[in-house]
């Protein structure tokens, strides 16, 4: 015996066992956990359980509290048990990619994700179409500029907003005086655009110019079937977990936890099965519901 607090006894060969019931509840009720690797914190975890064991011991509860505990206990060190042996099947590549990608399509379809934040641009869009709507035209020969001249444009603008690109008001004044000459050019203001070429709300042929450049710098003229684009990168807020290699760790633990979720399911069902689990909802009554007693 290593320790006795009143009826209850504390010996070496339930030590590890104690220790380890005594760190969960510490864990459950937001008490630090202790290092069950040194065998003094070892005997103070096991007293503690054995303080709070002997002190419940003395509360007026009653037999069937009791036993419903113990249900509850023996329930929860069962799960605890298929958990270890859920955390130590090896987690695969494939998975965390799997996962991370996931990930990637809750940022795309607009949700939100506790890994990835992406990073995010007030962009700039200038635009010199072949007509003034920015569409393909259905008959070149009509067109306002093709596609030469658009692109004599595109390169005139380009010399002139160069080196106004890390300042707004002053790129969308050279633009306003660009658009006095131009009847086709035409500006598109983008306030919190995604960088990420998957994320973009841009044309297919545009979508990883933004990628592409660095605050405050212009791409190059890209030709599209509506005409020639150039596209400003502004002022970027920048995002998060946007490599697997810096949020692996917390990928895996997303891997484990969902994989627990899931195993400890399909067990619990399989016990089902293998106990022959029935139910008779019908004869649920009224009494049973307001039954009282968390135990006295």
């Amino acid at each position: 015996m290593l320790a006795r607090v009143g009826s209850m006894e504390v010996h070496l060969s339930r030590l590890d066992l104690l220790a380890e019931f005594a760190n969960e509840i510490r864990q459950e009720f937001g008490l630090p956990v202790l290092d069950v690797q040194e065998p003094g914190r070892k005997i103070e975890l096991a007293l503690e359980l054995a303080v709070l064991a002997d002190a419940a011991g003395k509360l007026n509860l009653s037999k069937k509290w009791k036993e419903e505990q113990r249900k509850r206990l023996l329930a929860r060190r069962y799960l605890k048990l298929l958990e270890k042996s859920i955390d130590r099947l090896p987690v695969t590549e494939e998975q965390i990619e799997a996962a991370y990608e996931k990930e990637w399509e809750k940022v795309a379809s607009g949700q939100d994700s506790d890994i990835i934040v992406p990073t995010r641009t007030d962009a700039m869009v200038v635009a010199i179409g072949y007509n003034p709507d920015l569409q393909p035209p259905e008959d070149e020969e009509k067109a306002v500029l093709d596609a030469g001249e658009a692109k004599r444009v595109a390169d005139v603008a380009r010399k002139v907003l160069q080196d106004a690109g890390r300042d707004t008001d002053l790129f969308l004044e050279r633009v306003r005086g660009l658009m006095e000459h131009n009847p086709t050019l035409r500006v598109l203001q983008l306030w919190k655009m995604p960088v990420n070429p998957r994320l973009s709300r841009l044309p297919g042929q545009l979508r990883g110019t933004l990628q592409s450049i660095g605050e405050g710098q212009l791409s190059p003229a890209v030709a599209t079937g509506g005409g020639v684009f150039i596209v400003r990168r502004g002022v970027t807020l920048q995002g998060k977990g946007e490599r697997l290699a810096q949020v692996k760790e917390r990928i895996i633990g997303l891997v484990k936890k969902e994989r627990k979720r899931s195993h400890v399911k399909r067990h619990i069902e399989k016990l089902r099965k293998k106990f022959g689990a029935r139910t008779w909802p019908d004869k649920l009554s009224g009494d049973l519901l307001e039954e009282k007693g968390d135990g006295k």
